[in-house]
């Protein structure tokens, strides 16, 4: 039982992050018109309102299907259009991803955009649980980033396979942490940092992941640390690496037994 105020890292080893798709919790709707959201609807990101209770959803801007667009195309008036949204709907937290693809094409925007992310998420009471690579998707070849054809496009995972099956090309996603956590490893809007998006349905995947967990685990602040999981025993593996916060995304049950 807690004493006092919970912190944040407390609460979050106590229990799981409920990640999957679409809202959790209630959804109680603000009376304000969609012009509020124009012009700002403030809430608030204190650390004495860590949010104990925390009701999520994973976004992406509507035109965007995969992180490397949502970053590379970055519009601002919609990321603060619909961060306000989600406030009105009684959310206190996003799940969002990097692009380490833009990352690598234009680190001073990327780094003004994530930069703009936080501060208006933190405008809307919003706290964030930022991956910083994806597991899950297409290989990011340059078809596939620029893909937006409603029926064709995909997720792309990332960094791209070629990437994480080559040991002699690690210091490049390794470089991609060691930039971010020297920002936001101590970043109060931050609700937790994901390593990486479900890496355990390949075993190289699994190899990558437990490597840059460690460069992860190096640059370590006070923001609590998480690898995206779909199950318990890949939990247990990943609290091994040094992960404080577990996942367990079971989404879209096909059967009345599974759910």
């Amino acid at each position: 039982m807690w004493e006092g105020n919970p912190t944040r890292r407390g609460v979050l080893r106590f229990g799981a992050v409920a990640a999957g798709v679409g809202v959790a919790g209630s959804s109680v709707r603000r009376t304000e018109s969609d012009a509020d959201c124009l012009s700002g609807d403030r809430g608030t990101n204190d650390e004495a309102d860590a949010p104990v209770d925390v009701r999520g959803a994973i976004y992406f801007p509507s035109r965007a299907y995969n992180t490397f667009q949502m970053w590379h195309g970055y519009d601002p008036d919609v990321i603060e259009r619909d961060l306000c949204y989600a406030s009105r709907i009684n959310l206190n937290a996003l799940r969002v991803w990097l692009s380490f693809e833009t990352w690598r094409r234009e680190p001073l925007r990327f780094g003004l955009r994530l930069e703009h992310f936080l501060t208006t998420a933190a405008n809307h009471g919003l706290r964030v649980l930022l991956g910083i690579f994806e597991g899950i998707g297409l290989n990011p070849t340059e078809r596939q980033l620029q893909n937006t054809d409603p029926l064709t496009a995909r997720p792309v995972f990332s960094p791209s396979q070629e990437i994480m099956k080559q040991r002699a090309r690690w210091h490049l996603p390794r470089r991609f942490i060691r930039w971010f956590m020297e920002r936001h490893r101590d970043d109060s809007r931050l609700l937790a940092i994901e390593l990486m998006n479900e890496p355990g349905w390949k075993s190289w995947k699994m190899r990558f992941a437990r490597a840059m967990f460690r460069t992860l685990a190096d640059q370590r602040g006070r923001v609590p640390l998480s690898v995206g999981s779909t199950n318990i025993p890949n939990n247990r593996n990943y609290r091994t690496w040094g992960s404080e916060v577990y996942q367990c995304h079971k989404n879209f049950a096909h059967t009345e037994g599974q759910y």
